[in-house]
């Protein structure tokens, strides 16, 4: 990402301009006294994000490995969803990276279910699931 913002003659002091504005613009901030009880809530949601992104990138999605072979498979099993407006069905390689995402989207979703389950029990929480039911 900042090879492709900060490319060409002057790459170099492009990217320390921008090292140095944004550098002095957080200081800026700080001499203001903006980083407040609320501006520290938004930091601490920030991290409980990215942290939480970064263990399910790490534990779930990378832990899915998926062949072309199992690939090949599910686009010949489910062919109609890979049709253009005109109905001609699309070349496999051209919707391999979406596929590719939407399999290890579903293998995950099996992943964080059975991962649940085992915190659950682990930390002792109890979902009540009568509590969903419909009411009559």
């Amino acid at each position: 990402e900042v090879k492709k913002n900060f490319s060409g003659a002057n790459s170099l002091r492009s990217y320390l301009n921008y090292y140095l504005f944004s550098r002095l613009l957080y200081q800026a901030a700080l001499d203001q006294g903006m980083l407040d009880e609320e501006a520290g809530q938004a930091l601490e949601r920030f991290k409980e994000k990215y942290l939480a992104d970064r263990f399910y990138q790490k534990n779930f999605l990378s832990r899915i490995e998926l062949s072309d072979k199992e690939l090949k498979e599910h686009y010949d099993r489910h062919s109609s969803e890979f049709r253009d407006e005109k109905g001609v069905l699309k070349p496999f390689q051209e919707v391999k990276t979406e596929l590719e995402t939407r399999l290890k989207r579903e293998r995950a979703h099996e992943l964080e279910e059975q991962w649940l389950r085992e915190q659950a029990q682990k930390r002792g929480i109890k979902i009540h699931e009568e509590a969903f039911a419909p009411s009559k």
